[in-house]
């Protein structure tokens, strides 16, 4: 456990080279992005050609406004000034994720003033399963939240400094530029502050300062950007307006084991045990605000008001930091005994049994991971949806499929995953699924007027999700014509209900 300042920054250095490669090892195999990250193509595309973002969409649910803190999309098109778009939303994300890792060395360091324990948890969240395959290659803007959280993290540790006061204000408004997951930041400072008033401990001054003006600053910020949200779902907007019928089974998705696994199981036994240690042992302080972290998060799952992905990944983070305090124990722990090198032999073990239940498995999990895009043949029939339908065409496909419609299609979707600013965003969801399910013409017919729809994209992708083939009633030659007839088909609606 006992490793040198500059021998710990080099192999620092390796893991965070080793993470990176890895990352884009698998990124760069396929050309092609995750359903969702064509939302986020468009917008830095569009940041790119016309130095905003696609506020007012026309594709988007057939005409809607967006609504988002844009910082993220004028980042990576930073890049595209000297890369291509899909390149530098390849290596960009991937390189800002990794330097999480980094990050977590600093803050474990911090709480252990031991390098070998901070190694261990810059290793452990390096190879995060959750985090790794699900900002792999989805251009997903967490890449940037999760770093700046746990940096702002850090300089609140350090906040007696003033360099660490100043790069916290500066960061902070980084954070609240790029997403409203700096609630999540909120809240754990809140339930840190709890935690110091049960210990009767008194915070320092400066950490109170900074968690006044961060919550006016993020409430005040969001207030102004999500104004007109509020005026059209009130409290709905808390959840983003999603459906009620999405949000009720936000937990049926995973299990509690899987859960584990996609945080591991190697941080999760020492960060519980660094929990447990740091308030009826040593009580050691500083790692309270971690635990505030982890119950913030708990607290925000428990409600749906974050998805389970993201917190799992929130998780997965304040673990790994943990875990590294919790290695440090065992480690003092055996010294005191008759067997001082046992800890060093046990924490070799436990290292080995994180490559084995999170290292390995990751690698099989980023290998299907990037296969969870477009199919060569639905990019053809894509491709042929922007060059054979007309500019005003309305295209209804599965949800997950809405933001392709737009970027490879071209064309106006029905649904899509960005809820907020929709209205009856429930009867829409409701709709969307009755058209693909029911049996009867007529019903599918009057739903499909009320949107407009021109076409109809029938996928894989919604054969698995609606368990069908094809709807029973589109096989009626004067209401539906098949005008794309491959492993997609695509219908032309002919007629409507009178």
């Amino acid at each position: 456990m006992l490793v040198r300042k500059k021998t710990a920054l080099i192999i620092l250095g390796l893991i965070f080279a080793v993470v990176l490669a890895g990352r884009l090892w698998f990124a760069l195999q396929t050309s092609d992005f995750s359903y969702d990250g064509y939302y986020e193509l468009r917008q830095i595309e569009s940041v790119r050609e016309t130095g905003k973002p696609i506020f007012q969409d026309d594709l988007s649910y057939s005409g809607r406004t967006q609504i988002f803190p844009p910082l993220f999309h004028y980042v990576i098109a930073f890049f595209t000034l000297f890369m291509p778009v899909t390149l530098a939303a390849k290596i960009i994300p991937n390189i800002l994720a990794s330097l999480t890792l980094v990050i977590v060395y600093f803050i474990t360091f911090e709480l252990t003033k031991r390098h070998g324990a901070s190694l261990i948890s810059a290793f452990f969240s390096g190879f995060l399963l959750i985090f790794f395959t699900k900002t792999l290659n989805t251009v997903s803007p967490y890449t940037l939240v999760i770093p700046l959280t746990f940096m702002i993290a850090y300089c609140f540790l350090k906040i007696k400094e003033p360099k660490y006061l100043y790069a916290a204000l500066i960061l902070l408004l980084c954070l609240v530029l790029t997403h409203t997951a700096a609630f999540i930041l909120v809240l754990a400072l809140l339930f840190f502050f709890l935690i110091a008033k049960l210990e009767s401990f008194k915070p320092v001054k400066e950490r109170v300062d900074l968690f006044i003006f961060l919550t006016f600053l993020i409430f005040w910020f969001n207030f102004i950007i999500y104004k007109n949200a509020f005026l059209a779902h009130g409290a709905r907007v808390i959840w983003q307006n999603t459906p009620q019928q999405i949000l009720s089974s936000y937990f049926s998705q995973i299990t509690f084991l899987e859960a584990v696994y996609a945080m591991g199981v190697i941080p999760l036994i020492f960060g519980v045990y660094a929990v447990y240690h740091s308030f009826f042992e040593n009580r050691q302080r500083s790692a309270y605000l971690f635990v505030a972290f982890a119950i913030s998060v708990f607290v925000l799952l428990w409600f749906k008001l974050i998805e389970l992905n993201v917190g799992l990944m929130f998780l997965g983070v304040v673990l790994a930091i943990l875990a590294g305090v919790g290695m440090k124990l065992l480690a003092e722990y055996f010294k005191k005994t008759r067997f001082p090198k046992m800890g060093a032999c046990l924490i070799v073990v436990f290292l080995v049994l994180f490559f084995m239940t999170s290292v390995f498995p990751l690698l099989n999990a980023a290998a299907v991971e990037i296969q969870e895009t477009p199919s060569y043949e639905e990019k053809a029939a894509l491709e042929w949806l922007n060059n054979h339908t007309s500019k005003d065409a309305i295209v209804l496909a599965t949800l997950n499929e809405g933001h392709v419609i737009n970027y490879l299609g071209q064309r106006r979707n029905v649904i899509d995953s960005n809820f907020l600013m929709i209205p009856l965003i429930d009867q829409r969801y409701e709709d969307v699924n009755l058209i693909f399910r029911t049996p009867y013409k007529t019903d599918a017919l009057r739903k499909i007027g009320e949107y407009g729809v021109t076409h109809i994209y029938l996928s894989p992708l919604a054969e698995q999700e609606y368990g069908l083939v094809e709807p029973v009633y589109i096989d009626d030659p004067e209401c539906f014509s098949l005008v794309y007839n491959e492993t997609v088909r695509i219908y032309l609606v002919l007629c409507g209900m009178d």
